[in-house]
């Protein structure tokens, strides 16, 4: 090929992501958003990088340009999988207050430590299968690094009711470093990149076990952090 017909090489990512929360502001149902945990477990199989581009959900949940097709020519070294629950597992909780004696304490670490090994992730490029693997096979390579509490001894009385300080916890599958990414072939002395053709279709697919979605339909939730408890029983 003569020279100067080549593009310039650059490093890049493309992400994307399925968001469940109690309120929409658009375009994001039509996206495979949703605003319960029961409605996302009723579903058996979630996509990534098909339904979602920057025009129907924004820059800051997915970058692609078009919903299920690569935007240039790709060399895909590394994929991750990153789950995020609620920040703390006592969101809402209240004491003091008659009726209200359950929260959604096991939502949180249900989110981040036990979804992902009860999901299969699938990676399809064109209409060939790359990767099958356990989600939590497929670390993030960032995001925080095993689990901690913040607990403060100190209340707050609002209008004779007693609110407790909610305790932060969270977690990461996987060491929170680039190189600790799944990569696709290789390793990082020695990658083997994938090569993908501009505009070629470009999947990966969430399995979610029967085990798991009978969890998810059995709860409540997410509830907004800012609009009181949450008073289901424990299942």
């Amino acid at each position: 090929m003569p020279e100067g017909t080549f593009n310039v090489r650059e490093p890049w990512e493309e992400h994307d992501t399925i968001v469940v929360a109690p309120t929409l502001y658009g375009s994001e149902a039509q996206a495979g958003y949703f605003t319960t945990f029961a409605a996302f477990g009723q579903q058996m199989k979630h996509l990534f990088f098909k339904r979602r581009s920057e025009g129907n959900v924004h820059r800051a949940y997915c970058n692609k340009q078009s919903e299920d097709r690569t935007d240039f020519v790709f060399h895909v070294f590394q994929v991750g999988l990153l789950f995020i629950g609620p920040p703390t597992p006592l969101m809402g909780r209240r004491t003091g207050i008659a009726g209200v004696t359950e929260y959604q304490e096991f939502a949180q670490p249900f989110w981040l430590q036990d979804l992902p090994r009860h999901c299969a992730a699938t990676l399809s490029i064109g209409q060939d299968t790359n990767l099958q693997l356990n989600a939590m096979m497929l670390s993030p390579g960032y995001g925080p690094h095993s689990n901690g509490a913040a607990y403060g001894l100190d209340t707050l009385v609002v209008a004779g009711q007693t609110f407790e300080n909610e305790a932060m916890w969270t977690a990461t599958q996987g060491v929170p470093e680039p190189q600790c990414r799944y990569w696709v072939a290789g390793d990082p002395q020695h990658p083997k990149p994938t090569g993908i053709p501009k505009n070629e279709i470009v999947e990966l697919s969430l399995e979610i076990s029967e085990h798991a979605r009978g969890i998810l339909t059995s709860i409540a939730g997410p509830q907004d952090m800012f609009s009181g408890p949450i008073t289901v029983a424990t299942p």
